[in-house]
């Protein structure tokens, strides 16, 4: 098991670079709301 802790407002990208199957699981505050994204594509 290894945790990967994410700082707000960092853009980050998450690959499984070994041989086996990667679980992930996340969690937020809130809700995504699509009427207000606060989500940004930026090139990792």
């Amino acid at each position: 098991l290894e945790v990967v802790d994410i700082p707000v407002g960092y853009t980050h990208n998450i690959e499984n670079l070994g041989d086996t199957d990667m679980v992930t699981i996340m969690w937020v505050n809130e809700m995504f709301d699509p009427n207000q994204p606060d989500t940004y594509f930026l090139e990792v």
